[in-house]
């Protein structure tokens, strides 16, 4: 065997060593896939005193163990608004591989008006190790930019609408869920409710809302109108149409039932015990023969206390 076929082999059971390590490790490193969505906590709205909580979620490709996450912030005045509800340091449980993690920014009533940036940045490490040794190379950073100034900028998202069922002769509440996304309290600018037979074949009322009440920046909650139509009990179907500036958002169609009176909430003792009483003829005769006898019962005792001291 010559020098050259020689030195050949000695290339070959390398390169195949090299790429037998690299495949034995490679499930380790696909296991520790790790990542964050979205990369940003933003606001470009803001104004001083408010309040308002994003979600980051941490995604893992696999986690065949519990890992550990130490969050750490940098810019000298965001650092210091943001809380974390999980805190800065957690536990991501095995077998999670998605997991929302809580900020909380609070902007200080006395900040001037300007742009303020900043970053979190988000690291695994093994809990079985020692204290700052991390596991390997996990880790994301997310920057952070508010925006603080007196601009008023309203708009919301929709969520979702609904109609929870009642009893007959309740008002008929309204709900329209949405997050708001400006710094101004917002609402509905008109929710047009239609109201049909249990069968959708004949329309029996029809309603605009304007006065839905609102919601406060920052927070997604329930903008809440009420009616009161003349319905009896049974089910039917609504027809909602939210209307944002004037202009249609959203449609949607919804079933609803109308209970009997006492049928959703419990009847009070006393209200109870004054229908079980009035509400029969059989209640109202023995109410009348246990008045009479105490009626008479008194007056005897009275007679007979008389004719003692006579």
């Amino acid at each position: 065997m010559n020098n050259l076929t020689h030195r050949y082999l000695i290339y070959v059971t390398a390169a195949c060593i090299v790429a037998v390590i690299a495949f034995g490790m490679a499930p380790q490193f696909v296991s520790a896939g790790f990542g964050i969505s979205p990369p940003w906590i933003e606001n470009q709205h803001a104004f001083p005193g408010a309040s308002f909580e994003r979600t980051i979620t941490i995604t893992q490709e696999k986690a065949p163990k519990d890992l550990k996450v130490h969050l750490s912030f940098s810019g000298a005045d965001v650092s210091g608004w943001i809380q974390v509800k999980e805190g800065n340091d957690f536990i991501i449980p095995q077998g999670t591989t998605k997991f929302p993690v809580h900020f909380v920014v609070t902007i200080p009533q006395e900040t001037p008006f300007g742009f303020y940036e900043g970053a979190v940045d988000i690291v695994g490490l093994d809990p079985e190790k020692g204290e700052g040794q991390v596991a390997v190379a996990l880790g994301a950073q997310a920057r952070i930019k508010i925006n603080v100034s007196d601009e008023e900028f309203s708009d919301f998202q929709i969520k979702k609408t609904d109609i929870p069922d009642i009893e007959e002769g309740w008002p008929l509440k309204v709900g329209v869920t949405l997050e708001n996304l400006g710094n101004r309290p917002v609402r509905p600018s008109r929710v047009a409710l239609r109201i049909w037979d249990t069968n959708h074949t004949q329309q029996l009322f029809s309603y605009d809302i304007t006065d839905m009440s609102f919601v406060e920046p920052f927070v997604s909650g329930e903008s809440i109108g009420s009616v009161t139509p003349e319905i009896f009990v049974g089910q039917y179907w609504a027809e909602i149409e939210v209307y944002k500036a004037g202009e249609l958002t959203l449609g949607d169609r919804i079933r609803f039932e109308v209970f009997p009176r006492w049928g959703l909430q419990k009847k009070p003792i006393i209200k109870a015990v004054v229908d079980m009483v009035f509400g029969t003829t059989v209640g109202i005769i023995v109410f009348s023969v246990l008045v009479t006898l105490v009626v008479v019962s008194t007056i005897f005792a009275f007679i007979m206390k008389r004719m003692k001291r006579s």
